[in-house]
């Protein structure tokens, strides 16, 4: 489980902690990743957005170029779903690693 952790870590670890996370998952494990979000509508996505910029900088790259959806979809044998909630503001990744080749 990874809760609120990528928005805190330099963009150059979010990467490096996805793929430690999906490493050392068994087969057919399930990693639960809860994290911001870019909200839906707009007025919450510019509060948002004025607070990211102001106390949480490195949070805003989660709504572009960090997207984590992506990058653990991106990975091999990882297949994701996210769901959002409050009005998209937080989301819930849950990404699964294939079995392997044995079925475990």
């Amino acid at each position: 489980m990874l809760f609120f952790l990528l928005h805190e870590l330099p963009h150059e670890l979010k990467q490096v902690a996805l793929k430690e996370a999906c490493r050392v998952l068994a087969p057919g494990g399930k990693l639960y990743l809860a994290e911001f979000h870019r909200p839906h509508p707009r007025m919450l996505r510019a509060l948002s957005w004025t607070y990211f910029k102001v106390f949480e900088p490195l949070g805003l790259a989660l709504w572009t170029s960090h997207d984590p959806l992506a990058q653990l979809s991106a990975m091999q044998g990882m297949s994701c779903e996210r769901q959002t909630v409050f009005f998209g503001n937080f989301q819930v990744i849950v990404a699964t690693k294939a079995l392997d080749s044995a079925g475990r």
